[in-house]
């Protein structure tokens, strides 16, 4: 009945299949609702720079535009939404079983990806297009976990410099800290060109600490100003970057019908083969959103490990899982625990797993300890302390 009423939709329509690249595309129309449709048109190798003009030449109020999951395709849809088409994002991984292995080109890629909207064959595979808003958190979050990667590779690497000089810092060691530099230098003969690479490689670390701070200032700042993403603070394990990368990832909760399918779109779930009367399950799907997947399950990690009682019920039920099937499964178990807690929080219901008022202000003073001390100033808090307290505030978390 869904394809019949979806082909409805598509009589007369035109739809084009576009293959994107960074610096070019492909285009192929073709009319009618059925795969036998035949050809409008093909537009091979169209530079990029000149798709807005080929939209007002190709594209009318009567087209659907056809996309395959890529970095730009969210950029190139809402593009054509500003002319009046209908745009689809098709999911990459569903697009990529419909392949031709004796021939495999832009033009035929292009035509793949209209056919494969046609014949219905990838409707459940279209990926839901964000607002400005929540693409906006998808750039920041990344940009966060990319300053993170920056941070860890050039003190990795620095401490690795020192290992080849037989230098071994001690026990607790700041290596962020204002006179950590000067430090080093003691700690070692090191000639002029040797302290000249040290001191580049610290400016180097120290720079992506700082992006991390400001960038941490930032989140923590939105999640304060969003109150169903402030909410998330108050369940085990959750801090500020998992709230805002949550909410970043999933944009609307009420997408999903239940927490299961917002597990299952995250990709906490285990793989899954059936037939006949046989089921087999192995580990978890490699589908989902790898970033907030990892994120969640490092949440979880940190519940089964901490020493405090945090969390405790979450945790105790996962050490009793660790005796039966191991420590790995019983860690995404609880991520997945904690992805359920998530949809029930964000949908305005009371999961079991909520914070004590004490142990979120904690929290909450642990993430402002780690925010950019210049955020405070510009932001235009007299104190790191007026911040807290303005946060505390919207929370409703009582002294």
């Amino acid at each position: 009945m869904e394809k019949m009423e979806k082909q409805a939709t598509m009589e007369g329509k035109e739809i084009i299949g576009i293959d994107l690249h960074p610096d070019s595309f492909s285009a192929v129309a073709l009319c009618g609702p059925t795969l036998s449709c035949r050809q409008l048109y093909l537009d091979a190798a169209v530079p990029t720079k000149d798709y807005p003009k080929w939209l007002q030449r190709r594209v009318s109020s009567n087209c659907i535009v056809v996309f395959e999951a890529s970095s730009n395709a969210f950029e190139f849809a809402g593009k054509a939404k500003e002319v009046g088409a209908k745009a689809v994002i098709l999911d990459s991984r569903k697009v990529g079983q419909f392949r031709k292995a004796y021939c495999e080109n832009d033009k035929l890629a292009a035509r793949k990806i209209a056919k494969c909207y046609i014949s219905g064959m990838a409707e459940d595979s279209e990926v839901w297009q964000p607002d400005e808003r929540t693409k906006t958190r998808r750039e920041i979050i990344s940009a966060h976990q990319q300053a993170v990667k920056d941070a860890t590779r050039g003190k990795n690497r620095l401490r690795s410099y020192l290992n080849e000089h037989g230098v071994r810092l001690p026990k607790g060691f700041r290596m962020v800290a204002p006179s950590a530099l000067n430090k080093i230098y003691a700690m070692y003969q090191w000639s002029d060109i040797q302290r000249n690479l040290l001191g580049i490689k610290m400016d180097k670390m120290l720079h992506a600490e700082n992006l991390r701070s400001e960038l941490l200032a930032i989140i923590t700042n939105e999640v304060k100003s969003d109150k169903a993403m402030a909410s998330l603070l108050s369940l085990c394990g959750i801090r500020a970057i998992t709230a805002f990368a949550v909410v970043a990832a999933v944009g609307d909760i009420n997408r999903f019908a239940s927490p299961k399918k917002l597990a299952s779109y995250i990709g906490l779930i285990p793989c899954l083969h059936q037939s006949g009367n046989r089921e087999f399950r192995w580990g978890m799907t490699k589908y989902g959103i790898r970033q907030l997947k990892s994120i969640l399950i490092q949440a979880a990690q940190s519940i089964y490990r901490s020493k405090n009682r945090s969390g405790d019920k979450l945790k105790q039920w996962g050490i009793k899982m660790s005796f039966r099937k191991g420590k790995n499964i019983a860690v995404a178990a609880m991520a997945r625990k904690l992805a359920v807690a998530i949809w029930y929080q964000l949908k305005g219901y009371m999961p079991a797993i909520i914070e004590k008022p004490q142990v979120i202000r904690t929290k909450l003073r642990h993430i402002i300890a780690e925010m950019s001390p210049t955020f405070f100033a510009s932001a235009g808090y007299k104190s790191k302390n007026d911040f807290f307290e303005e946060f505390c505030l919207i929370m409703d978390l009582h002294t």
